[in-house]
């Protein structure tokens, strides 16, 4: 009996997938054409074809009296054969065909990943949002959606938002969008503004600022700079990361820790779509996004933040806490990523057994930055014996 590995594939990469196989020479093709002359040709030359099971399993999950049948015939066909399902079935499919598959393992292949973000124009001093074409925005926002795990009502709300903020954009009748991200820390609210800003395919400075990093003390002259005459710097970190950065994205990070001062100056900019920083430079944000994170529940929102500033917000979101298959799918696109980088920078492959391994960590975790140390700390223990 020969025993052979599933490979796993995310449904929003099917289509990348299948053209990467198409481009290779490789017939991608259902299990359901299993049968008369294409599975002869199949067995003369199974290195050319790549099986998708997806669509047995679900029917095998309600009618299992075909499984024997089925599990007859792929044991049939040679093992150079490539199967493969789609994610949220794999487990099914190792259950059914427990005596066919020994493992499975992950498609390295991805339509979209760190590494291959769209390649966006926008305008000649910084990308924006409001200079994209309608291709390079469907572009934009299937980066995000493809590789934000969860938060899909936030995913599906933010893609009518940007678009009606591109046309209003264009009447000249809203300068800039904003939005204001709350929820428990490490659930991807910052990652929201990390994915936008390389979905634009920037290679420049990030622009973040941390109020957890500031005192209360002063901490207006720490975002736009010090006033003339003032002891200290006179450069603002505002400013300074606007410079830096070739992308119109702002991203405010624990916006709750900030003072009355600097929630002022939010609230002028955000209607005035621009600011002058200590030293009488003006900076005009026209077309940019600014994303502000916070770990306030909506009740302390309320308390926190005054009604004006409140209603400046343009889309205001609640993050929840991702389910047990989420922070699976966030895993195992972390994994993924690690393994490819590792592989193609030192040259080295890392074992089936070892790669499996890789997998399981705790998914009780609710915050994903313990998530990251706890894969980095897995990486790190089996990669010892590959790079010593």
């Amino acid at each position: 009996m020969i025993e052979r590995e599933l490979k796993v594939y995310y449904i929003n990469d099917f289509s990348a997938i299948k053209s990467n196989f198409q481009n290779s020479g490789i017939i991608f093709t259902s299990a359901i054409d299993l049968q008369g002359e294409f599975l002869k040709n199949i067995i003369k030359a199974p290195k050319n074809y790549c099986i998708d099971i997806s669509n047995w399993i679900e029917s095998l999950n309600v009618h299992r009296d075909s499984i024997h049948g089925m599990e007859g015939l792929l044991n049939t066909i040679p093992q150079e054969v490539m199967f493969v399902c789609e994610e949220k079935l794999y487990l099914i499919a190792m259950e059914i065909f427990r005596h066919v598959f020994c493992a499975y393992s992950f498609l390295n292949i991805v339509s979209v990943n760190e590494s291959s973000a769209p390649i966006l124009n926008g305008d000649s001093n910084k990308k924006k949002i409001t200079d994209l074409t309608n291709d390079e925005l469907d572009a934009f926002l299937n980066y995000i959606n493809n590789n934000l795990i969860g938060h899909s009502r936030f995913k599906r709300e933010l893609d009518i938002r940007l678009r009606t903020f591109k046309l209003f954009h264009k009447l000249e009748e809203q300068k800039l969008f904003s939005i204001f991200l709350m929820g428990e820390s490490g659930i991807g609210k910052t990652e929201v503004g990390r994915l936008m800003h390389k979905a634009f395919g920037s290679k420049t400075v990030f622009c973040k600022i941390s109020f957890g990093n500031y005192s209360s003390k002063d901490s207006l002259n720490s975002l736009i700079g010090s006033p003339r005459g003032y002891m200290g710097s006179d450069t603002g970190e505002l400013p300074m990361k606007i410079e830096l950065s070739d992308v119109g994205l702002i991203v405010i990070d624990e916006f709750e820790k900030a003072d009355n001062p600097v929630f002022n100056f939010f609230l002028d900019l955000l209607e005035e779509g621009k600011f002058t920083d200590s030293q009488s430079n003006v900076y005009d944000l026209d077309g940019y996004i600014i994303i502000f994170t916070s770990n306030l529940t909506p009740e302390n929102y309320k308390k926190r933040l005054s009604p004006e500033l409140r209603s400046r917000f343009d889309y205001v979101c609640q993050f929840q806490l991702l389910n047990e298959e989420e922070k699976k799918q966030y895993t195992y696109k972390r994994i993924e990523n690690t393994l490819q980088k590792f592989e193609s920078k030192l040259g080295v492959s890392i074992s089936q057994e070892d790669e499996q391994r890789l997998y399981n960590i705790d998914y009780s975790l609710n915050n994903l930055r313990k998530i990251n140390r706890s894969i980095k700390d897995r990486f790190a223990e089996i990669a010892k014996k590959y790079i010593e």
